[in-house]
């Protein structure tokens, strides 16, 4: 119970200083551990033997440039440049990193349904069959714009990211079902004799062949299209216009849309690649209205991923914390993952208008060499160092 007390004052002292000076290598060690039991992600950097054990404990340890072995192993990153500004090149990139990988998993999730999902709707309708090159081909394509996501140009986020597998797992489900949604819409309406949809384009109504040209073009434009949206939970367009897109990006999205198109309108009648139905050119002026048509379907399908992504979702996330925040005793409230970074060469007391917290108060809330504290230190010390002999320490 007594330590337990103690170690919620340290916690609670360290929360509220803005940064601790003086301290020795136990302290750190206690300072690490009472952030950690908050539930804070906390940093540390180093460069002593002595140091190896606070290193170890930490969220992400960091070694600076010229740190002795025992630190290097203690810790998670080793920098090699001078200084901590490599901390920061470090955040930034990860933090890249991670909206690419997200944005790739969105659209591979997006992509999957509605290839899948239009597909089967298309052949359970009055047993319409594609050519299964078609299908081959949308992969192929699908698959060399997913190459390029990872140099798509992404914003340096502010604030730490955390992994939300429900929340990119709903908006890659909701690109993917309205967009095959949509393409189903336009083949039911491109069907001769299901409803007026080509006379009202003052256009001859297509055949058979003439359709499937029409529902692959569509689904080929909702495939690149919806990379823009699976990218950013903003509108896409206005994405776009303000943040723009890699030339990799674009080039290769842009070969894809031409491919589709000029193979869509100009596929000669009664050419076949392997099984399936036969496929004829829907000529350029279906292809126009099937373009038209996909774009406002896109825009549409975008505008709910953004109402979702915006509003919804955020909502949703707000009430489930609530509720969790009630069924807990202490609120866990995150931190920037460089908790100590500020103030840790100033002396005596602390720094900044935070709570006034003396060395003293932390040596009072630090148990003693005789308490079980130090044996904490002293497992983790082992386990990098191997041995804790006097010359060990005193190099460290």
């Amino acid at each position: 119970g007594d330590a337990g007390a103690v170690d919620d004052a340290l916690a609670h002292a360290c929360v509220n200083a803005d940064g601790l000076a003086g301290v020795f290598p136990e302290h750190k060690f206690r300072v690490v551990k009472a952030l950690a039991s908050t539930g804070r992600q906390v940093g540390m950097t180093g460069d002593g033997v002595n140091d190896a054990p606070a290193l170890k404990l930490a969220t992400v340890g960091v070694a600076v440039k010229g740190a002795t072995e025992a630190a290097k192993a203690a810790s998670d990153i080793l920098l090699l440049g001078e200084g901590l500004a490599p901390i920061v090149t470090a955040l930034e990139v990860s933090r890249q990193i991670f909206l690419r990988v997200e944005a790739y998993v969105i659209y591979r999730v997006a992509s999957s349904c509605v290839i899948a999902i239009a597909y089967f709707a298309a052949s359970m309708h009055d047993n319409f069959d594609m050519p299964i090159w078609t299908l081959v081909l949308l992969a192929c394509v699908n698959d060399f714009t997913l190459m390029t996501s990872g140099t798509d140009k992404v914003p340096k986020s502010e604030k730490p990211l955390t992994w939300q597998t429900a929340s990119s797992t709903a908006v890659g489900l909701l690109i993917g079902l309205s967009s095959a949604i949509l393409s189903f819409l336009m083949l039911f309406c491109s069907i001769p004799g299901n409803s007026s949809w080509w006379p009202g384009w003052h256009i001859q109504e297509p055949d058979t062949p003439e359709v499937r040209a029409c529902f692959f073009l569509n689904l080929s434009i909702f495939l690149q299209l919806n990379f823009l949206s699976a990218r950013t939970k903003r509108l896409a367009v206005i994405d776009l216009c303000t943040r723009g897109a890699s030339l990799p990006v674009l080039v290769v999205m842009g070969c894809a849309l031409l491919t589709s198109t000029l193979v869509a309108v100009l596929w000669p009648a009664g050419a076949r690649l392997g099984g399936g139905a036969p496929m004829s050119g829907c000529g350029w002026e279906k292809g126009g209205v099937v373009w038209f048509y996909s774009i406002l379907a896109f825009l549409t399908t975008d505008f709910l991923k953004w109402v979702t992504a915006t509003g919804v979702l955020p909502f949703v996330a707000r009430r489930c914390c609530c509720c969790l925040k009630n069924q807990r005793s202490v609120e866990v409230v995150p931190t920037n993952i460089l908790d100590l970074e500020s103030g840790l060469d100033v002396a005596p007391e602390v720094i900044g208008g935070g709570t006034k917290t003396s060395l003293e108060k932390i040596q009072q809330l630090t148990p003693s060499s005789e308490d079980t504290a130090d044996d904490d230190v002293d497992s983790v010390f082992s386990k990098i160092v191997g041995t804790t002999d006097e010359e060990g320490e005193n190099e460290g």
